[in-house]
């Protein structure tokens, strides 16, 4: 996440870079085993499956980004992927508080740090941010990702992204509100 300030306006980007190259290398990788494979009869499944999920993540990954501008007194929510374009705009009266969401996800995990079935809990943490209006509606700061880190990574970032919430709440002029989702799971 990336914020651009000045005095009447801040801008918010979210890349969807990271994505395209996943996309990009998983779609080359599938394309690759294809290749190398002399007849598709002995193509595992699994290769399709590769390609498949590169094409997707490079369709609908997208990029966000919003300005908020003093002056207009308004939030412009620009997101963008390659099949899909839109543009919302929201009155900073309308909007109730910025809400911080901190989430714990549950893995299964073997030595290798590979997901199985059987093996080690190990857990991640993350965190997603909304614009939150007066009538419930959520206004994805983030572009709908959801990353998770490991609990040390976690811990680092916790006050750089209460500070980013704190800046765009202290910038449209109201709340934070945050929301600990990490103690639902059992450690």
């Amino acid at each position: 996440m990336k914020i651009e300030k000045t005095e009447k306006v801040m801008v918010i980007k979210n890349s969807s870079a990271a994505g395209i190259v996943l996309g990009v290398a998983l779609t080359i990788v599938g394309v690759l085993i294809l290749m190398k494979t002399a007849t598709f009869a002995n193509v595992p499944t699994w290769v399709g499956y590769l390609f498949l999920i590169g094409i997707l993540v490079i369709l609908f990954v997208k990029s966000v980004k919003i300005t908020l501008n003093k002056d207009a007194g308004s939030v412009t929510v620009f997101s963008k992927s390659i099949v899909k374009k839109s543009t919302e705009e929201y009155k900073f009266s309308d909007i109730d508080r910025v809400e911080m969401r901190m989430f714990k996800k549950k893995e299964n995990r073997n030595r290798n740090n590979s997901v199985v079935s059987l093996g080690t809990v190990s857990y991640s943490f993350g965190y997603q941010f909304f614009l939150m209006t007066k009538n419930g509606e959520e206004v994805d700061i983030q572009g709908g990702s959801k990353i998770s880190y490991p609990k040390a990574v976690f811990e680092r970032l916790h006050e750089k992204n209460k500070q980013i919430a704190d800046n765009v709440a202290t910038f449209i002029g109201i709340p934070v509100t945050e929301i600990d989702n990490t103690a639902e799971l059992a450690s």
